[in-house]
């Protein structure tokens, strides 16, 4: 983390004392591994919701999700600060749409999408992260659709 807070140029960012603090950041990943010291505090994992086998308690049956959820909000309890996400004070809503072989449909990411935009304002979720691939289907996307409608709502995707 610290050598790509440099890469990215983020000192600049972290002088101004952006922390992301009362924000949330919604990751449309494989999960969340819940108790991991870098997630623990209160309210900091403010939502989990699991659009693949509908569980209730937070979980990451593949770890991708665990890892980029770290890197946009861990807040680096794990290591003494030294390793601390982008947004270490942001609150964490953790929607499981990639299955554990980091697979999705359409259908789940849609959901997810749609759960976002009918919950933004509850949870003050100001960006979005799909850190997963899929080749455009052209102007009428149904995916491409939903990213533009959430960032109508100002959300960053």
């Amino acid at each position: 983390m610290e050598r790509a807070r440099r890469l990215i140029g983020l000192q600049e960012i972290e002088e101004q004392a952006y922390t992301g603090k009362k924000i949330g950041i919604a990751l449309f990943d494989t999960g969340i591994a819940a108790g991991h010291p870098d997630f623990r505090g209160d309210g900091k994992i403010a939502v989990f919701k699991d659009f693949i086998n509908n569980k209730q308690g937070a979980y990451d049956d593949n770890g991708h999700g665990t890892f980029i959820t770290g890197v946009c909000c861990g807040n680096g309890a794990l290591s003494g600060g030294k390793y601390s996400g982008v947004a270490p004070q942001a609150n964490i809503i953790s929607l499981k749409a990639l299955n554990g072989l980091g697979e999705a449909s359409a259908d789940k990411i849609l959901n997810a999408m749609e759960w976002i935009y009918n919950n933004y304002k509850q949870y003050n979720i100001k960006v979005v992260c799909m850190s997963f691939g899929s080749e455009p289907l052209g102007i009428n996307d149904p995916i491409m659709a939903g990213a533009e409608a959430l960032w109508q709502e100002g959300i960053v995707v």
